[in-house]
């Protein structure tokens, strides 16, 4: 049987704990902890603050039985949330959130019992919000531009109170997507932070934003693909742009070992010609640049972690021999790969 709990804010079931009480990634003065109660079962949540408007949240917990949460309602800030589950239901996943300001009637939250829920979740408020949605802007076709400028201008005027009950209960969206295997090398950054004071805030908000950056990848996708928008000179069917992106997630979960153009048509049960013409349209580039382009930078976002070797990096991204790795990451980022590494902490702490 599920214990139900009645609050009247998000964190009212939680204790005000402090690091020595919980086993935690890594710890700041400046953090919050909020401790799993033990009648409940064990656990935290650790809020680490950033630049206004941004902020992280760690949460680890392990509940006795089934858990609900339940509110009578909740007005939630506008805001965005990513959600990005390693343990627990929906591991592997992220979850794309939006709160429009406006109050909710009876939200609740379930968890399962016996279940360990760890995951990471970045908050984004005003004034960041506007900076983060803009440069969502950028990445979309012009003639796409303006239609969803507009709806974002919509989105803030949702902070305005509303009483239909209808519009109180769609208040919130959610959207989920794999996490890809970039966002893993920097979820693992974030929870393995070697870093103390400034140094810590500089790293963590730095991570932060290439995670951001990552998941407005897949919110352009899926944009592209509800407007079933192409800049070829016909436009793709919905099938067939879910076939593409599904070809797509295919490439990126074989890097060491991806499979062959006419074997990943197959796959997706599409002639080659069609896959290539298809991935054009989509990605503007032929599916093996796509998976050439993803390893670099994968293997960019791994370099920035000082302690990992490149030989590591060259494997886990597919290369075959260290030379042609060099030659393609020069090329692409202007830098052999070492000395990327040797220079991205002094130029990412530079200003601190």
């Amino acid at each position: 049987m599920a214990i139900e709990l009645s609050v009247n804010h998000p964190e009212d079931w939680m204790q005000r704990s402090n690091p020595d009480e919980v086993n935690l990634c890594h710890f700041d003065n400046t953090d919050k902890i909020l401790k799993c109660p033990a009648y409940l079962g064990r656990g935290y949540i650790q809020q680490i603050w950033m630049r206004d408007g941004l902020s992280m949240s760690i949460i680890d917990c392990e509940f006795r039985d089934d858990f609900v949460r339940k509110f009578p309602s909740f007005t939630f800030p506008l805001e965005l949330e990513f959600e990005f589950i390693l343990k627990g239901p929906h591991a592997g996943q992220s979850a794309f959130k939006f709160f429009s300001g406006r109050k909710i009637l009876n939200p609740d939250s379930r968890y399962p019992g016996n279940q360990q829920i760890f995951k990471v979740e970045l908050h984004l408020q005003l004034p960041i919000l506007r900076v983060f949605l803009g440069g969502l802007l950028e990445q979309l076709p012009a003639k796409l531009r303006q239609s969803t400028s507009n709806y974002f201008e919509k989105i803030y005027a949702l902070q305005i109170p509303q009483t239909n009950p209808f519009e109180e209960k769609a208040s919130s969206l959610t959207n989920w997507e794999t996490i890809t295997p970039q966002m893993k090398c920097v979820l693992h950054q974030i929870l393995n932070c070697p870093y103390q004071g400034l140094y810590r805030g500089v790293y963590l908000e730095a991570k932060a934003l290439e995670l951001m950056t990552l998941r407005s990848q897949q919110i352009v996708e899926q944009i592209l693909i509800f407007e079933n928008q192409s800049t070829g000179p016909e436009a793709l069917h919905l099938d067939e742009i879910r076939r593409t992106y599904q070809a797509k997630e295919i490439l990126l979960r074989n890097l060491q070992h991806p499979p062959s153009t006419a074997d990943l048509a197959q796959q997706v049960n599409l002639n080659r010609r069609k896959l290539n013409e298809h991935f054009q349209q989509v990605f503007h580039m032929a599916p093996f640049e796509y998976l050439q382009d993803h390893r670099l930078q994968q293997a960019r976002s791994m370099l920035s972690y000082p302690e990992i070797k490149v030989e590591d990096v060259i494997k886990a991204v597919g290369y075959k021999s260290r030379s042609g790795f060099a030659v393609a990451f020069r090329k692409k980022f202007g830098l052999n790969p070492k000395i990327y590494q040797q220079q991205y902490l002094s130029v990412l702490f530079e200003k601190v």
